[in-house]
């Protein structure tokens, strides 16, 4: 074996094969800090197939991965024929990724899922009813960006079925205005997506908000300052009504000030 050649070319080809292996199945946002809603959870499954196209058509959803032609066919129960994936959908509500297995594929079907782009598709024929709780009847608008992920089997609302326990990565995409196809190549690397923040981090507010923050905090502040001088007049007056015996007062408040006016008692006779 030539040291000089073929031997030093594996060497560098080699890592160059690997390398894209691993970043054609790195997911584009982190599944631990999202929340599964009307599917099993199955984040925990080893993402073994990676997504290289997703088209969103006039006339529905078309999705290409690396085990489409591997990963095997399971029929749920009352079905009369078999399924082979599921087409899952992550959606960021505030600061949570929600995501739920949502469109059912089976072997050599081209898309599905309708017309996404035209309307309320999404919201009305994706998520329809609550059982999707947050996602429930939310329609993404263009440019949001919207995570699509694979599993093999049927994980439409919480069903389980599958002979393996595998998924694809999750790729996340800007929503588009009209038809449009992304291509995930191995050489290109796909970005993750930072976790939205921890709930004790401070979430950035208006310039409005935070000027009338602050012109609420000093109206409190003055109202703490009326209220030590009121309390210092009715200490003022427990003093002189603790030293006077007989005598009566009729006070008057105004503006944060007591008065007090002797009231003469008549004579005795």
């Amino acid at each position: 074996m030539d040291v000089d050649g073929s031997t030093r070319t594996a060497y560098l080809v080699l890592p160059t094969v690997l390398l894209a292996e691993i970043r054609m199945t790195t997911d584009m946002l982190d599944l631990a800090h999202a929340t599964i809603v009307n599917s099993p959870d199955i984040r925990a499954w080893p993402a073994t197939a990676a997504i290289t196209q997703l088209e969103l058509r006039a006339t529905g959803v078309h999705v290409e991965f690396s085990k489409q032609d591997t990963w095997p066919d399971v029929t749920p129960p009352g079905w009369d024929g078999p399924l082979q994936f599921t087409l899952w959908l992550f959606l960021r509500i505030g600061l949570v990724w929600y995501g739920s297995g949502i469109i059912q594929f089976w072997r050599g079907l081209a898309e599905s899922g309708g017309a996404v782009l035209d309307g309320r598709q999404v919201a009305l024929n994706w998520l329809y009813g609550g059982a999707w709780g947050p996602m429930s009847g939310h329609q993404p608008s263009v440019g949001e960006p919207v995570g699509f992920m694979l599993s093999a089997g049927n994980a439409r609302q919480g069903h389980d079925d599958h002979v393996v326990a595998e998924r694809s990565n999750v790729v996340v995409v800007p929503w588009p205005a009209s038809p449009q196809r992304f291509d995930f190549a191995g050489d290109v690397p796909l970005e993750p997506l930072p976790p939205p923040p921890d709930d004790d981090r401070p979430i950035p507010m208006p310039d409005a908000i935070l000027a009338r923050l602050d012109g609420l905090v000093g109206g409190l502040a003055a109202i703490q300052a009326d209220v030590t001088k009121l309390h210092a007049h009715v200490d003022a007056l427990f003093g002189v009504l603790n030293g006077v015996k007989a005598p009566s007062y009729h006070g008057t408040y105004a503006n944060g000030v007591i008065t007090l006016q002797p009231v003469a008692r008549p004579s005795s006779r």
